[in-house]
């Protein structure tokens, strides 16, 4: 947890564990900054390219060893041709949205100075933010919960219709900012 009200939670600098996938264990390394990975230097090296990878699990790799993670692929590829003109950094954590991704940008990725930002989006990227509960929980507001959480965390369809129904209504916070700046003319 941290005590920014607008990020409830990020990576723990320095740890290390290992993790369970289906194909075996996996390493999961954190770095000081809380972004998993190999550590780097707050400045990026003369001429080199720094990308920072915001996003949930998709980019955090979830699953996956660190060799097998986007950012790792993405890194490759641009240095296919050039070597060591581009680093990526992985700040992809499980659980976020794009709110969360965007506190976590404001907060610790910034400091960084990334030249570019890729931000990979899933569908429930547009869900509500998650919270820590008082009682140490990892959860979404309760308000959103139904008795279909179970399938709804299961199925990218369902998810899908439930964002179209959210636009349809108008409820997704970038609608409701849109609204609320042209009531006011800026």
């Amino acid at each position: 947890p941290t005590s920014e009200a607008d990020l409830a939670y990020t990576l723990r600098p320095g740890v290390r564990i290992s993790r369970q996938a289906r194909d075996g264990e996996y390493e999961v390394r954190v770095n000081r900054f809380g972004f998993r990975g190999a550590e780097v230097e707050p400045r990026p090296h003369p001429g080199t390219h720094r990308v920072l990878v915001l996003g949930d699990s998709v980019a955090f790799g979830e699953g996956l060893t660190e060799a097998e993670t986007f950012p790792v692929y993405l890194e490759t590829e641009l240095n296919a041709e050039r070597e060591g003109l581009f680093e990526v950094v992985n700040a992809g954590v499980s659980g976020y949205n794009t709110a969360a991704e965007a506190a976590l940008l404001r907060h610790r990725g910034m400091q960084l100075r990334p030249s570019t930002i890729v931000l990979a989006v899933s569908f429930n990227d547009f869900g509500p933010t998650p919270v820590i509960t008082a009682t140490g929980v990892l959860s979404n507001e309760a308000a959103q919960r139904s008795r279909w959480s179970w399938f709804r965390d299961r199925s990218e369809f369902l998810v899908l219709l439930q964002w179209l129904i959210t636009y349809a209504r108008g409820e997704h916070s970038f609608q409701k900012l849109a609204a609320a700046a042209g009531e006011d003319g800026s």
